[in-house]
């Protein structure tokens, strides 16, 4: 595909709709992660599990995998084993285990999203601030690049950088030496809440 000159949608900016949108829940989930953890031998006292669960936030963010998605977040810290040093260093390794809620593209899901980039080829629309759904030009049907300045537009509606649209995950494949989702879908809908334009107010 050959990309070109791109608006891009600023994370930091504040948005007139809300961040959590209830348009993802279908590829949310919870699940329990099992993972060995390296703790200095000074923290080996009574705040033991909290510190734990700050190295588990730590090292998890971020952090995707083709069984469960990206991680989201860190509910809850699970079962912990019995500690072993490591050799050759003053670290105790534990095995524990944790809650995690995550967030998985999954082929004919329905979500909202927001749109990320704005080219000619097509949209791009993050979702949940985690991945990215490409959503080709050829699936506009009478929207077109260029009838407006900033994006696609059809009977007077625009959709561009910054906009919420409901779109359908066609295809997914992991890409291991990425370690992240790629993903191709079609719009489904404009969202009727918030109008079909969720410019961003800096």
């Amino acid at each position: 595909m050959r990309y070109c000159e791109c608006l891009v949608y600023d994370n930091q900016a504040k948005l007139k709709f809300p961040r959590v949108i209830t348009g993802i829940l279908s590829i949310m989930d919870e699940v329990i992660i099992n993972r060995r953890v390296p703790i200095s031998s000074r923290h080996l006292h009574k705040g033991l599990e909290r510190k734990l669960l700050e190295e588990i936030k730590r090292t998890t963010d971020g952090e995707c995998s083709s069984e469960y998605g990206y991680i989201m977040e860190i509910l809850s810290l699970g079962d912990v084993g019995i500690g072993e040093v490591a050799p050759g260093t003053l670290e105790n390794v534990f095995p524990v285990s944790f809650l995690a809620r995550v967030i998985k593209p999954k082929s004919g899901s329905e979500v909202d999203g927001i749109v990320w980039k704005v080219c000619e080829d097509g949209i791009f629309v993050s979702v949940a601030d985690k991945f990215k759904v490409m959503v080709s030009e050829d699936e506009f049907d009478e929207l077109g690049y260029g009838t407006h300045p900033d994006g696609y537009e059809k009977d007077g509606n625009i959709i561009t950088v910054g906009s919420l649209v409901r779109i359908k995950i066609e295809h997914v494949r992991y890409e291991c030496s990425k370690q992240l989702f790629s993903t191709i879908g079609t719009l489904v809908e404009e969202s009727k809440e918030n109008g079909p334009v969720g410019k961003c107010q800096r």
